[in-house]
């Protein structure tokens, strides 16, 4: 992957900033081989692909304050997505197509007047973009891929408040994504179309700062549908359970980091759960030099499987193959690191 970046910043006054630029960016990914079992085992090549994306990114922001009570963010980006795909298999699938798309993102921050009764309160917008799958798809035809993207729109609101040097969040967010076309199936090489959808989200946090650490604490809790059917979208999260905190005052000069997360079971399709999550992490370290070198012990205490899917798989000696659910498990391990920091 190639890229960068050339940005202009100009602040006209303490009321108005302006941020302008161009992103670049190019992804030559090569021989993208898919293949599949038959029902005598014998696996055969689905599809086999070199694509070549190029993404134009000029975009354009403000940011300033109308008064001492309201705070804006408005920006507007255009995507300029080009896709060259070379279908190694089926020549006559091969394309090369560019699509445009204006992307525009505002935030209005309102802040109480009275700062020890109200939270503050931000609204935002938004929107983004899917890349669509493009291994099997043509200008025309069947498996027609009639745009190189699929668009989805963001709506968040988040109110803030201090309390007794607590932080509280409360985030809601609603999400609606585009159809997505061209989405390659694992088990069966072909073509499947997802969405539209929408997510529903709710999360509260709680943060507390203290003189040597910091302790935090979320609950998040989401719905995603699809909006023509109203069944679950297959491996969108449900509910995550997160807890940090943090001691840089031990005695003999160490230092802790510890981590819980919690993540419920997943709908996977056809009426098939996963199952649930559960992550420990740590690290006692101790820092020299100034903190220019540490020597810590990291470990995660794990239970569950992660990249959890389902595929359809052939048992013999049955005769058709059969949908079960697979993952890869999650190991525990205790690891002993080094680490020293550059300084220029």
């Amino acid at each position: 992957m190639l890229g960068g970046e050339v940005s202009y910043l100009q602040t006209v006054n303490e009321h108005f900033a302006l941020l302008a630029g161009i992103d670049l960016r190019r992804d030559a990914p090569r021989n993208l081989d898919l293949d599949r079992a038959d029902s005598a085992g014998i696996f055969e090549p689905v599809t086999s692909n070199n694509l070549t994306l190029n993404f134009l990114e000029p975009f354009v922001s403000a940011d300033g304050s109308l008064n001492r009570y309201i705070h804006y963010d408005i920006g507007l980006r255009e995507e300029i997505v080009r896709m060259d795909n070379q279908d190694l298999l089926t020549p006559q699938n091969s394309f090369d197509k560019t699509t445009f798309l204006a992307l525009p993102k505002a935030t209005l921050t309102l802040f109480p007047n009275a700062p020890g009764l109200l939270p503050i309160i931000a609204g935002s917008y938004g929107e983004a973009f899917h890349t669509e799958d493009p291994r099997i798809g043509n200008a025309s035809g069947m498996f027609a891929t009639p745009s190189l993207v699929a668009p989805s729109r963001a709506y968040q609101l988040r109110f803030s408040k201090g309390f007794h040097q607590f932080e509280a969040n409360l985030t809601l967010r609603r999400t609606s994504n585009s159809q997505e076309l061209a989405k390659i199936d694992p088990d069966t090489g072909l073509q499947e179309n997802f969405g539209p959808s929408v997510n529903r989200f709710v999360e509260v946090s709680l943060q507390r700062n203290f003189t040597h650490g910091a302790f935090y604490i979320s609950y998040a809790q989401a719905d995603a549908r699809d909006t023509q059917t109203g069944q679950p979208v297959p491996e969108a999260p449900r509910l995550i359970w997160d807890a940090v905190a943090s001691e840089n005052h031990l005695p003999l000069g160490l230092e802790a980091r510890g981590e819980f997360e919690f993540v419920r079971a997943k709908p996977l399709g056809d009426s098939l759960i996963g199952v649930p999550v559960y992550e420990t992490r740590g690290a006692i370290l101790r820092p020299f030099a100034e903190n220019k070198m540490s020597l810590a012990v990291n470990f995660l205490i794990a239970k569950g499987y992660t990249g959890q899917t389902t595929e359809t798989i052939p048992f013999q000696p049955q005769p058709c193959p059969t949908e079960c659910i697979v993952g890869v498990p999650l190991k525990s391990f205790v690891a002993l690191t080094y680490t020293y920091f550059f300084v220029h």
